[in-house]
């Protein structure tokens, strides 16, 4: 359908001017490095990481502490584009079409009209959040649309054929989580669709038809995982040991339940839609929250909700609400999961409410759409010419190639693995060798994410923060673009000077 083309069109044009131009993240860098290694090296090692002190065993061998799917589908994305920085971002967004048809798909599926549902493609993919997150070499797009194409399929298929939307609706959700541990929400909401509208129709060869994808999968998963199964334990244990310590907010005399809503509400929500921020004009991003927070209520409290396709919206999204709220981290990218729903809600309220509008109120409605729409899209923008730093990372690359080719060693943030070009001297070490007994001759800090970095090492290990420092002040500063600081040792300053 054209309409849905041209909403893609538009969304992955706004994610690629955002891959060009925002400044690249830790994680890019972490998850490119495994990925490069396998299509370049035929090993799936994270090699850029230090790994002395952090319990991941043997990450330079294997990679266990993510799920593997994403870096083989980038690792295969690296054999015909190049592995810079815009490269792999463009492996997430060309994930973006699929969320927008997916969503489409579900609703038309389940019962809603054309109107809504274009209007939930719409909503969904002009959202901030989606174009955000598909800028990002991350595996979170990958994950979601892989999971909400799931949902589209088993509603697609059930009704011509209940075995082949099980087998579809299952492989999908499998390599969602295969692809990031949010495909457990997929999970969830793929059998709560099965039982919502086909109960009364299975029987045990559909549970054990389903149980047997997830059993291939777990067996594929289970051969790498046998390579070094010591590894995959330490490595596992490493990762997690961070993701539920993030109750930090003042209320914790709340009871439990209240403590994990309140979580869920102030550190993804009020965060992610700028209302934490200290610039008003982030804050502008709430109006789209208040949006969704309205149209949330009107279809739990209004006459919509008699209707069985919107009963199943608000199951769905109290599902997912749910889950988020005591799994995971509570970070901004993880909202895109439950972010169509959101949409669709929105755009089921805002038909109904067309259909029994006056004039007046139809221009009123029109213009709150152009006003949503506006906010995201000038919001996507803006991120790109304000937290551009693409010119600073090539006077980086340019500067060590032309002044550091002698360098033995070199430390810096993971994010510019690409920047350096996948230079085995390049390691990511936070502690600059304090704990792995190691010199650089090069170091390179990078202002948006070690000022967050070292952060929470000023006050909470104070110690170790000093050794840091007093580490860095044996180098000299010796190239500053904006947003880097380029360091180096006595010995490369000598070597210079020769």
């Amino acid at each position: 359908m054209l309409v849905l083309a041209a909403i893609s069109m538009v969304a992955m044009t706004l994610a690629t001017v955002e891959a060009l131009h925002v400044e690249p993240y830790m994680d890019e860098g972490t998850f490119s490095d495994a990925a490069y290694n396998l299509s370049h090296h035929g090993f799936m090692g994270t090699t850029i990481l230090e790994t002395a002190g952090t319990g991941l065993t043997r990450l330079d061998r294997h990679t266990y502490w993510v799920m593997p799917l994403y870096i083989v589908g980038q690792a295969a994305w690296m054999k015909v584009i190049p592995a810079t920085l815009f490269g792999v971002r463009l492996f997430s967004v060309i994930w973006i079409p699929i969320s927008i048809w997916s969503l489409y798909l579900f609703m038309r599926r389940v019962g809603f009209n054309e109107a809504p549902s274009l209007l939930a493609a719409l909503l969904h993919g002009l959202s901030f959040v989606l174009i955000d997150v598909a800028k990002n070499a991350r595996p979170d797009m990958m994950c979601q649309a892989l999971g909400w194409s799931a949902l589209a399929a088993y509603a697609s298929l059930r009704e011509r054929s209940l075995v082949a939307a099980l087998v579809f609706g299952n492989i999908l959700v499998a390599l969602s989580g295969l692809t990031h541990p949010n495909g457990v929400l997929y999970f969830a909401g793929l059998w709560l669709l099965v039982f919502w509208f086909d109960r009364a129709r299975l029987n045990w060869r559909h549970i054990a038809l389903s149980a047997s994808v997830y059993a291939v999968a777990a067996g594929l998963w289970g051969i790498y995982i046998l390579q070094d199964p010591a590894a995959f334990a330490d490595q596992l244990r490493a990762n997690s040991d961070h993701r539920f310590g993030t109750l930090a907010w003042s209320l914790n005399r709340l009871p439990l339940p209240l403590r994990l809503l309140w979580g869920e509400i102030h550190d993804r929500y009020l965060a992610l839609f700028g209302l934490l921020s200290p610039f008003k004009v982030s804050r502008l991003k709430g109006i789209v929250l208040l949006t969704y927070a309205f149209a949330l209520v009107a279809a739990f409290f209004g006459p919509l909700r008699r209707g069985r396709k919107v009963k199943l919206l608000l199951a769905l999204w109290a599902l997912f609400f749910g889950i988020q709220c005591v799994f995971n981290q509570k970070l901004g990218f993880y909202f895109l999961h439950i972010a169509p729903l959101y949409a669709a809600l929105t755009a089921s309220v805002g038909a109904a409410l067309w259909v029994h509008a006056g004039h007046a109120k139809k221009l009123a409605l029109a213009a709150w759409l152009v006003l949503l729409l506006g906010i995201q899209v000038a919001s996507t923008v803006s991120r790109s010419i304000v937290l551009s730093t693409s010119e600073s990372e090539r006077e980086v690359a340019a500067f060590l190639a032309g002044h550091a080719r002698s360098a033995q060693l070199i430390f810096g943030n993971a994010c510019l693995i690409h920047t350096v070009g996948y230079d085995p001297r390049y390691r990511d070490d936070r502690y600059l060798g304090l704990r792995s007994g190691k010199r650089a001759d090069v170091i390179i800090m990078t202002d948006h994410l070690d000022s967050d970095l070292y952060a929470a090492l000023r006050t909470d290990n104070r110690e170790d923060w000093d050794r840091i420092s007093q580490r860095l002040s044996e180098y000299r500063l010796v190239f500053a673009p904006p947003g880097y600081r380029v360091y180096f040792s006595p010995a490369m300053l000598d070597a210079r000077a020769k």
